[in-house]
């Protein structure tokens, strides 16, 4: 069975880097990027600054004869440098790949050894992994701060100004050079890198566009989802520079401890679109109900609020009486499904649910295959914002497309009413290994 949307996806972007000059160009002095200072205080970089500074540093990459045969690693919390350096990359035709933060010793050697990278940049803040990263990689470090490590350059250091340069490798990016290496871990806990292409990032933006159109009201948005994670460093990141948005780039985390620096963001900003996780909406519905000035600033101008997982059927209700009890106007509270292959978004809603499991219908230009078996299906996805496969691994891309072309996500869907389609699908977890073996002796 083929569900797609009755929408032809629209056009889309050569590349990511069309929003930076575009935006650049239109509204130089509006807010891209914004994070807390040392003292608290907000640091704003605006769209004029942004491209004037990846600019600068595409040159510096280019110099060093960076090429897409190896990517740039980045072990860093978000932030504005991290950013600069990700776009920079993205403008040169450069790979990038956000390493995790946080990961054991051996999990970041086995990414390293899977990258290859040209070069690694760290943040002052992950600093502490260095003797790690010097044990498994011999070329040049990149690190935050102001007193760099011997043997190691200042990202403060990194400018040049050969523009044309830029300006020749920029126009060579096309919609297949490969823009990012995104790493996720399997379930026997084996690195992979998603080779992903601007066609992936560029098309799925578009088909986003079309889904809500008051995304391009020069969103607000308030990002605490790490950028090496595909809902964090490609939804969110894209969302707002795609559309002339500012992006708030939050420090807390969706933990009870950490959660209080979430809640000071949000005080502050007032976004209109808000993108999160379960934990994040179940710790956001507990100070929603007991903080009603916060309540009010919360829903003052937020258009949507979507998940990156399902939410417990609790909070999704409390979510729609608290936004029903707060405006007088309709809050979507959506889910969404997709993975890092498909860039990340397959499926999302774009109308109102009456359910927490439902995920939607698939984007405009995005099919889904479901093969049946029992009264599951599996999801198989094909469609611009599709992976062509994995970072150096031959064997793992062959085996993760079947013979349609239609990339194997082994995750289970059913509708949520069979006999009105329309009303979205709902994902049902993980498909076992014998019943994936049995749809495959079956198709």
């Amino acid at each position: 069975m083929l569900v797609r949307s009755q929408r032809e996806l629209s056009d889309y972007a050569r590349c990511t880097g069309e929003f930076l000059e575009y935006w650049a160009e239109l509204l130089p002095g509006r807010s891209f990027l914004v994070e807390r200072s040392a003292r608290g205080s907000w640091r704003h970089l605006t769209y004029g600054q942004a491209r004037l500074r990846v600019r600068r540093l595409a040159a510096w990459l280019l110099e060093k004869r960076l090429s897409a045969a190896r990517p740039v690693a980045i072990l860093s919390e978000n932030s504005i440098e991290h950013a600069l350096l990700m776009l920079a990359c993205l403008h040169a035709g450069i790979p990038a790949a956000a390493i995790p933060t946080g990961l054991r010793e051996e999990d970041l050697n086995a990414t390293l050894q899977l990258l290859e990278p040209s070069l690694v940049y760290v943040s002052e803040q992950e600093q502490a992994a260095l003797p790690v990263i010097r044990r498994s990689f011999d070329g040049p470090l990149v690190v935050g701060g102001e007193d760099p490590p011997e043997g190691a350059l200042a990202f403060a250091s990194l400018a040049a100004e050969r523009q044309p340069l830029v300006a020749r490798a920029y126009a060579s990016v096309k919609p297949d050079t490969v823009a990012k290496i995104v790493l996720t871990e399997d379930a026997a806990g084996e690195w992979r890198g998603v080779t992903t292409t601007q066609r992936m990032l560029c098309s799925n933006q578009s088909a986003i566009a079309q889904l809500w159109p008051f995304i391009g009201e020069l969103p607000v948005l308030i990002d605490g989802l790490p950028w090496s994670d595909a809902f964090g460093g490609n939804l969110g990141f894209n969302l707002a520079l795609r559309n002339g948005g500012v992006l708030y780039i939050d420090r807390g985390r969706p933990e009870p401890a950490d959660f209080e620096e979430t809640l000071a963001t949000l005080k502050d900003v007032a976004p209109t679109v808000y993108l999160s996780v379960p934990e994040a909406c179940e710790l956001l519905v507990a100070s929603l109900e007991r903080d009603e000035p916060f309540r009010q600033r919360f829903f003052r101008r937020v258009k949507l609020i979507l998940c990156a997982g399902l939410l417990r059927e609790d909070v999704f209700d409390s979510l729609q009486r608290i936004a029903a009890e707060t405006v007088d106007r309709d809050v979507p509270v959506l889910s969404s499904w997709g993975m890092a292959e498909t860039a990340p978004l397959a499926v999302a809603g774009h109308f109102l649910v009456d359910h927490a499991g439902v995920i939607g219908l698939p984007l405009p230009g995005t099919e889904l295959k479901l093969v049946p078996h029992g009264e599951q299906f599996e999801a198989r996805v094909r469609g611009p914002n599709v992976t062509p496969g994995y970072w150096k691994r031959l064997d793992l891309t062959a085996n993760a497309f079947d013979a349609e072309g239609f990339f194997k996500t082994g995750g289970a869907v059913q509708f949520a009413d069979r006999a009105r389609p329309e009303r979205g699908l709902i994902y049902e977890g993980p498909v076992s290994s014998f019943e994936l073996e049995r749809c495959e002796v079956a198709g």
